[in-house]
C-alpha cells in the first residue's frame, strides 16, 4: 500500500459484488493501494425484528456464515486472497450505505440504478460497492 491508500469492495457474495470485488483487486493492484473488502451484514428479519427476540446464538451464526460468504466471495474470483495485493477483510453488523461511505474518504463513485459501482482514483481511495441503495446515496 502506497501512501495509506485504499480501495474498498462492498462484498455480499451476489454476482454483481463479485464483479465489485474484481473490479476493486484490479484498482488496487494498478494504483499500488490496500483493498479492504467489507461486508456489511443484519439480523434475519432485520435490527428491529432481533431487537424484539433477542438471540445471542444466532447473532454469532449470523455473523460466521457473514464471514464464510466473505471467504467464499474471494475463493469464487480469485480461488483465494490475492497474493500480490495488500487484502483486509472487514465483516459488520450494519448497513452497507452508512457503512461503506464515510469508510471511503473522498473517494467518488459512479453508480447506475443496479447499484454496480465503479470508483475513480482519487488519492484517499477508492468505492466499489454493489448495493442499490448506495447509488441513491452518492451524487452522481
Amino acid at each position: 500500500m502506497v501512501g495509506g491508500r485504499r480501495v474498498i469492495a462492498g462484498v455480499s457474495g451476489s454476482l454483481r459484488s463479485l464483479g465489485a470485488l474484481r473490479a476493486g483487486e484490479a484498482e488496487a493492484r494498478s494504483r499500488g493501494a490496500a483493498l479492504l473488502a467489507v461486508l456489511a451484514w443484519a439480523p434475519a428479519g432485520g435490527e428491529v425484528a432481533y431487537m424484539r427476540a433477542p438471540c445471542p446464538l444466532l447473532l454469532r451464526l449470523w455473523e460466521q456464515a457473514a464471514r464464510e460468504r466473505l471467504q467464499e466471495s474471494f475463493d469464487a474470483v480469485f480461488g483465494g486472497i490475492p497474493p500480490d495485493v495488500t487484502v483486509r477483510t472487514m465483516v459488520v453488523r450494519a448497513r452497507p450505505g452508512p457503512l461503506l461511505l464515510p469508510r471511503a474518504g473522498r473517494a467518488a463513485a459512479r453508480a447506475n440504478h443496479r447499484g454496480a459501482a465503479l470508483a475513480s482514483s482519487l488519492a484517499a481511495g477508492g468505492l466499489h460497492c454493489p448495493p442499490r441503495r448506495l447509488a441513491r446515496l452518492i451524487a452522481c
